[in-house]
């Protein structure tokens, strides 16, 4: 047993091992669209799926009435995907790499954050749709309510 490892400690191990995290993350990426036949372009797709089904669901079906109703809905839905994605596939990521942990020592905060940086990339993969949705529709972006 040793003492507890402070937070400049756990840092600074985490910053020695940043190439280590580059890998995992390129390596949860390729194993997540590994036997998919659109691989990366469904991150792309998966959006624009989402906004068309909830866009007739809520706006032809219910008639919410909502101005700019789909910017709102995929803008929403993108952080709660990346939020949900994060989360989940964080808390099972030591698990999962049980092999790899046993068998060396690194920081293992390396594995969350691996998996969170993969749902990352995705997150800005599908923040690349909304911003062309927001370019086709000329949708004015209201730059005053972001906190800077």
């Amino acid at each position: 047993m040793r003492a507890r490892r402070g937070l400049r400690t756990r840092l600074t191990d985490i910053w020695a091992y940043r190439e280590l995290l580059v890998g995992l993350v390129r390596k949860e990426l390729k194993v997540k669209y590994k036997n998919s036949s659109l691989g990366f372009l469904w991150s792309l797709v998966n959006p624009l799926l989402y906004l068309v089904v909830f866009s007739v669901a809520f706006q032809v079906i219910l008639r919410a009435g909502i101005p700019s109703f789909p910017v709102y809905l995929l803008s929403g839905l993108l952080v709660w995907n990346f939020f949900s994605s994060g989360i989940s596939a964080g808390t099972s990521a030591v698990v999962v790499n049980a092999g790899l942990v046993k068998k060396v020592w690194f920081p293992r905060e390396i594995l969350v954050f691996a998996s969170i940086g993969s749902a990352l990339v995705n997150f800005f993969l599908q923040m690349s749709v909304l911003l062309a949705f927001l370019a086709i529709i000329r949708y004015d972006v209201a730059f005053a309510y972001l906190p800077w």
